[in-house]
C-alpha cells in the first residue's frame, strides 16, 4: 500500500511539474508578449502577419523564445537521467541535421496537401504574389517570425511538459492531452472550427511523435517551421485562420471548404486531415 502511495504522488508531482512548465515556458512569456506588443503599434502578430513591418513582433517573441530556451536548458541540466536524452534542445551537427530534416518534410507535407487541393479542382493557379514588391527583407522577417513563434509553441508543448507528463501517466496521453491543449490554444485564431481543431490536435500528436522518436526538439521545430512557411509563405494558404503577407506565389482556395478547409486553411482540409491523420 505505502509503495502504490509513494508511486501516486510522484505521478503527481510529475504531472504539476509538467503543467508549471508549460506555463513557465510558453504561457508566462507569451502573456508578457502581448501585453507589450499591445502598446507598440504594428508589433502585435496579427498585424506582421498581415503585411505590416515584422520588426516589433519578431523582436518580443525572439525574447519570448529566449526566456523559454531558458527555461528548457535549465531543466535539461538539473533533470535526472536515465533511458532517454536529458538535452532538448542541443548545439551540434545532430540538431542542426533534425532541423533541416524537419524543414524538409514539413515543407513536403504542406506542398503534398496544396496538391491535393489542385487536382481536385479546390485551388488555382494565380502566380506569383504582388506582394513580394515589399522586397525580400520582408519576405525572410516574416519567415524568421513565424520560425520563432514555430519553435515557441514546440519548447512549451512538446518540451519538458510533455517529457513530465509522460512520466505521470504515459506517452499517449501525455501527448494527446498536450495536442488538446495546442488546439485550444488556437481557439481564438480567425475561422476556427471544429475540422480546425482536429487538424491542429493531430498536428500537435504528430510532432510529440517526432520528440518521442529523437529525444529532443530539433526535428518538431524543423517540420512545425517547414509546414508554417511553406503553407503560408510559399502556397499562399491560410495558417490557421491567417493569411500571410508577403508570400511566394498566390493561389485561389476557391474550391469547398471541406477541400480547402475555408478561411482557416489547410489544417481544417480534407487533404490536411489526411496528411496530419498519416502522420500521427
Amino acid at each position: 500500500m505505502k509503495l502504490e502511495f509513494d508511486s501516486l504522488v510522484r505521478r503527481l508531482v510529475h504531472a504539476a511539474r509538467g503543467l508549471a512548465f508549460v506555463f513557465w515556458i510558453y504561457f508566462l512569456p507569451v502573456a508578457a508578449r502581448d501585453l507589450i506588443a499591445w502598446r507598440i503599434p504594428g508589433a502585435t502578430l496579427p498585424s506582421a502577419f498581415g503585411g505590416g513591418p515584422p520588426g516589433g513582433a519578431l523582436a518580443l517573441g525572439g525574447a519570448a523564445l529566449a526566456l523559454g530556451a531558458l527555461v528548457v536548458i535549465l531543466y535539461t541540466r538539473r533533470s535526472p537521467g536515465g533511458a532517454e536524452p536529458t538535452r532538448l534542445l542541443r548545439a551540434d551537427r545532430r540538431f542542426a541535421r533534425d532541423l533541416g530534416l524537419g524543414l524538409g518534410l514539413g515543407g513536403v507535407a504542406a506542398t503534398l496537401v496544396v496538391l491535393g487541393m489542385l487536382i481536385r479542382g479546390a485551388a488555382h493557379w494565380q502566380g506569383v504574389s504582388p506582394s513580394l514588391a515589399g522586397g525580400p527583407g520582408a519576405f525572410l522577417g516574416l519567415a524568421l517570425l513565424l520560425a520563432v513563434q514555430s519553435a515557441h509553441e514546440e519548447l512549451g508543448f512538446r518540451g519538458p511538459g510533455l517529457r513530465e507528463l509522460t512520466r505521470a501517466a504515459s506517452f499517449p496521453l501525455a501527448a494527446l492531452f498536450l495536442a488538446g491543449s495546442f488546439a485550444l490554444l488556437h481557439a481564438a485564431n480567425p475561422a476556427m472550427s471544429a475540422r480546425g481543431a482536429l487538424g491542429i490536435l493531430l498536428a500537435g500528436a504528430a510532432l510529440a511523435g517526432l520528440v518521442r522518436r529523437t529525444g529532443d526538439l530539433g526535428l518538431a521545430i524543423g517540420a512545425h517551421v517547414g509546414w508554417n512557411v511553406t503553407l503560408g509563405q510559399v502556397w499562399g494558404a491560410p495558417v490557421s485562420g491567417f493569411t500571410l503577407s508577403p508570400r511566394l506565389f498566390d493561389l485561389a482556395y476557391d474550391g469547398a471548404v471541406r477541400w480547402t478547409g475555408g478561411a482557416f486553411g489547410a489544417e481544417a482540409s480534407l487533404p490536411g486531415l489526411v496528411i496530419l491523420g498519416l502522420a500521427a
